[in-house]
């Protein structure tokens, strides 16, 4: 387990700086990054389920840049459109191939929802907000970790992903509503979107939990299809969708929440 944790450590300290210094850079700096990690991303998909094809491939990377410029310059309807109109290309590549249509057209509405939620959070809220959300997932990934595998005791889901564990849910979930609590009192409650520390508590609580619900859809999706990781690229950690399965389901939400609360006048930047 210690070699294990030594090489995860590793490819955490490569990838963490790439990361927060595209998200503080901002820009097209972040989109690059973000558009290349979904890109590849359905590609991972893809392979998973048993639809890799280069067309795909082609019309995945195409509609996520466009969807990507068009929120740089134009705005969020667009953004979503040019995704639905990649989703229907997809769709149509399937019925070619005769391909179930369910998992392109899925992943490709997913990672690049996620995609887009990410590159909205940042423009809207600044790096802070990214980074709030990206530390807490962080938190929650490692405390989860350490927890469950020193803990150990009766499993999540044994059935989808053997090696989770309730004692580790719950050390992901302390761990990032602890993380959430002191990144607000450092960087100001505004800058995090949510003030008071008990509710900055309870948000990066329940983010840590939604984020276990990502990660164990991923690994329902794997036991599908038999597929152990979604690729072996990052050392320790598998594939690009093993290391951002979590993010790529709970940026969307908080997005959403985000959005929702300005309509009621909760929130007045942006």
């Amino acid at each position: 387990m210690a070699s294990r944790l030594l090489v995860r450590t590793g490819s955490a300290l490569v990838m963490a700086p790439v990361a927060l210094g595209a998200a503080w850079a901002g820009g097209w700096w972040f989109t690059a990054v973000i558009l290349v990690v979904a890109v590849y991303a359905t590609v991972e998909w893809n392979r998973i389920t048993g639809s890799a094809h280069a067309a795909l491939t082609i019309v995945n990377g195409v509609s996520l840049a466009l969807a990507c410029m068009a929120l740089q310059d134009v705005g969020g309807r667009l953004a979503l459109a040019f995704v639905v109109a990649g989703a229907a290309l997809a769709a149509a590549v399937a019925l070619i191939r005769r391909w179930p249509l369910a998992w392109p057209v899925t992943g490709l509405l997913y990672l690049g929802v996620a995609g887009l939620s990410l590159l909205w959070l940042r423009e809207w809220g600044g790096f802070l907000l990214v980074l709030w959300l990206l530390l807490v997932i962080w938190a929650s990934d490692t405390g989860a970790y350490l927890v469950g595998s020193r803990v150990g005791g009766p499993k999540l889901a044994p059935r989808l992903s053997p090696n989770k564990t309730w004692s580790g849910l719950a050390g992901g979930c302390v761990t990032a509503g602890v993380l959430s609590v002191v990144f607000a009192s450092l960087a100001g409650g505004e800058a995090a979107a949510f003030g008071y520390p008990f509710v900055q508590f309870l948000v990066g609580f329940v983010l840590a939990g939604l984020s276990q619900v990502g990660d164990i859809g991923e690994s329902a999706i794997k036991r599908r299809f038999n597929v152990k990781d979604s690729g072996n690229i990052i050392p320790g950690h598998g594939g690009v969708l093993d290391r951002v399965d979590s993010l790529v389901f709970t940026a969307p939400l908080v997005a959403l929440s985000i959005i929702l609360l300005r309509e009621f006048g909760a929130f007045t930047n942006g």
